[in-house]
């Protein structure tokens, strides 16, 4: 197995480590490092790093030609009846399980929370993880300005998010509007690893990410590690006041990622329903779901913009019982 010797790694709490051949054991897929500081005062031999190889050595598995893939268009429709605003988001879904590029019932929860505080994330920096169609990035985007947004994925998603941006009028700006790529759990790899975001983020904006966003980031047990990774690095090395909200969609009462928030120093909280008015009927009863008389106008300049003069955009339904399922988390440093 192939480890570079030559690999820098950023610790919460701890300077520079440098990790020479000679500190690693490998333990199947785990790499188990003890850490000499820059100082070169070896740390207690309890203290070690774990890295996930999958992060470093693997490579992710092949995904059919996207090109090829079958497309729906769908609108989402976001109201705020108090102040008399609303925002209608269109989303190129990608029919294939290959991506997994669908509208999830988290992605909605999650949209409707940032819709309804809106205004608290103005002039913030947001980071949205696995971003796939976007759906939160895109209301924000409509919704918040000014501020500054990179939606991230991994690198073969990146065109649907692209494709998403351009479907409402929005484009990449080096200013305000950035599509990345970010594979989670990466430090100090290449031009995906987080490290190297930020440093850009840095650099280009001078500011720090304010919060990170994603929806049903904790999906598949085997990446839960290397997204607390990603989380854990901003928070501890680059912005220690950033949140991660993110919408989880609980489908085992045996899961559980309290092990890994201790591990990496987060905290983690749940926002309560109430507290952004989520009614799960808005997005279940078709008769809520239309372009209502004082949209009709905009839906339609829309639909020539999208060149879907002759189809009829469908707007996100779901089943009541998976929106019941969502919870959102806040995470944060201990």
């Amino acid at each position: 197995m192939n480890m570079n010797p030559k690999i820098s790694v950023l610790v919460a709490g701890f300077d520079e480590l440098r990790i020479t051949r000679e500190s690693v054991v490998y333990f199947n897929d785990i790499v188990c490092i003890t850490v000499v500081n820059s100082s070169h005062f070896a740390y207690p031999a309890h203290i070690l790093f774990l890295l996930r190889l999958a992060s470093l050595n693997q490579t992710s598995s092949p995904v059919p030609n996207l090109g090829t893939a079958k497309k729906s268009v769908k609108q989402v429709t976001f109201h705020d009846y108090y102040n008399d605003q609303h925002c209608t988001i269109y989303v190129k879904e990608v029919l294939d399980a290959a991506y997994g590029c669908y509208i999830w019932p988290s992605a909605l929860v999650m949209s409707d929370y940032v819709w309804y505080h809106r205004n608290m994330f103005k002039n913030s920096t947001i980071l949205e993880i696995g971003a796939g169609t976007s759906l939160p990035s895109l209301v924000l985007a409509k919704a918040s300005q000014p501020l500054r947004l990179v939606f991230s994925d991994i690198p073969d998603i990146l065109p649907v998010v692209r494709g998403c941006l351009e479907l409402n009028n929005l484009h990449e700006s080096v200013e305000s509007i950035w599509v990345r790529g970010l594979l989670w759990g990466r430090v100090g790899c290449d031009s995906n690893s987080v490290d190297q975001l930020v440093n850009d983020i840095e650099d280009s904006w001078k500011t720090s990410i304010d919060y990170i966003i994603g929806s049903d980031t904790f999906y598949d047990p085997k990446d839960f590690e290397d997204l607390l990774v990603t989380v854990a690095f901003i928070i501890h090395q680059h912005n220690p006041k950033c949140k991660f909200i993110t919408a989880y969609q609980e489908r085992s009462a045996k899961r559980s990622i309290q092990y890994l928030l201790d591990k990496w120093g987060l905290q983690c909280k749940l926002i309560p329903r109430e507290s952004f008015e989520f009614d799960d009927l808005r997005f279940t009863d078709d008769s809520t779901m239309r372009i209502d008389d004082s949209e009709e106008e905009e839906g339609e300049e829309k639909k020539e913009e999208i060149d879907h003069k002759n189809e009829d955009i469908q707007s996100v339904k779901m089943n009541p019982n998976s929106l019941s399922s969502v919870f959102m988390l806040v995470i944060s440093s201990k």
